[in-house]
């Protein structure tokens, strides 16, 4: 069983953690164990609890309504507020699903904002906001390999089979080759690219995951490439995100692109050929 602590559950649920104290002592909605030092540590069955109140309070139920339901009501309160869900209910949503490892309320939720947006439009947006969550939680270690790989595989699929279904551009003026870097496996984010590089007429080369530095080279001799386009989601030492980048650029002579927020987040300059990927999508 994992063991929560508030910081954990602030995250998980979005609930400040001065509000979940509040409706422990006002409403006795969670019932933490304490260590010696009096610090409260929260279970999977006080997450669950947590995660459906915040979403049905989100969604314009009072707090004192909420727990006085049954646990059968809540369900049931739930699914009824399905059809109307702000945003960032939907994405709790994802998130109680990644918790539950619960395919089918995964998919159904995950498809739902593809619908109402689009699948490009989407990942840059509320989507972004779930993976962004995901990273967080992974960093704090509130969620295990097997959840994350649980809902990303099923985001990677979503991606995959929507770029078979593209009809390519027989004549492209580019052509991208796509990779990621050595011991680099997160590739939601590539293949996101890929998508939308094809889907705009492009040409692309996609080698995927962890490609080792010479097979870069050989695959660049074997086409006439016009632009490299990367990722870097992995937390890693910013000196060797800088000196990828350096020997990059000046092994290959390309254009570079790769994740806005991952540049912006740097102190250190980098070589002017490395440029944001969102510029290929104005």
């Amino acid at each position: 069983m994992t063991v929560y602590k508030i910081k954990d559950l602030e995250i998980l649920s979005g609930v400040k953690a001065h509000t979940i104290r509040m409706w422990e002592k006002r409403y006795g909605l969670l019932k933490p164990e304490r260590t010696d030092t009096k610090i409260r540590m929260y279970s999977d069955k006080d997450l669950m609890v947590l995660l459906n109140v915040a979403l049905l309070n989100k969604n314009g139920k009072k707090i004192s309504h909420i727990v006085n339901m049954s646990d059968d009501q809540i369900a049931q309160e739930i699914m009824s507020i399905d059809d109307a869900m702000s945003e960032d209910s939907l994405v709790d949503k994802l998130i109680l699903a990644l918790i539950q490892m619960d395919k089918h309320l995964f998919l159904h939720n995950f498809h739902k904002i593809i619908g109402e947006e689009g699948l490009f439009e989407a990942f840059s947006g509320r989507l972004r906001s779930f993976l962004t969550r995901i990273g967080v939680m992974w960093q704090v270690g509130t969620i295990d390999p097997a959840q994350e790989h649980f809902v990303s595989n099923m985001m990677r699929n979503t991606l995959i089979s929507a770029t078979e279904n593209i009809k390519e551009n027989p004549n492209p003026k580019k052509l991208f080759l796509l990779f990621l870097p050595e011991n680099e496996w997160h590739e939601i984010s590539l293949l996101l690219y890929n998508y939308k590089l094809l889907k705009d007429g492009y040409a692309t080369v996609y080698l995927g995951q962890s490609v080792p530095e010479q097979a870069l080279v050989n695959t660049i001799g074997r086409f006439k490439v016009d632009a490299l386009v990367t990722s870097f989601v992995t937390a890693t030492d910013e000196d060797h995100i800088v000196r990828f980048f350096s020997a990059l650029s000046q092994n290959h002579q390309l254009p570079i692109y790769t994740g806005a927020e991952m540049l912006e987040s740097l102190s250190q300059p980098i070589p002017a050929g490395i440029h944001k990927v969102t510029d290929l999508f104005k």
